[in-house]
């Protein structure tokens, strides 16, 4: 998610350096979908961290595991 959340903005800022190359309707067109996908993948990196933090918490307030891989 995060090479192709760069890859959109890459795009994006080709698409205004290049303005005077491209036909102009159609860039302008690709912007505002660019970025939404941008925007979208950037919620879905800031879930992944929080899920990650979550997870990272979950196993510190598990504690060590007992037998058999059951918690103490």
């Amino acid at each position: 998610a995060r090479a192709l959340r760069r890859s959109a903005r890459r795009i994006s800022g080709s698409l205004h350096t290049f303005r005077g190359a491209l036909d102009e309707t159609w860039a302008e067109e690709l912007r505002p979908e660019l970025a939404w996908l941008s925007g979208t993948l950037a919620r879905e990196h800031a879930c992944q961290a929080r899920l990650d933090r979550l997870l990272a918490a979950l196993h510190r307030l598990s504690g060590p595991a007992g037998p058999a891989g059951f918690p103490a």
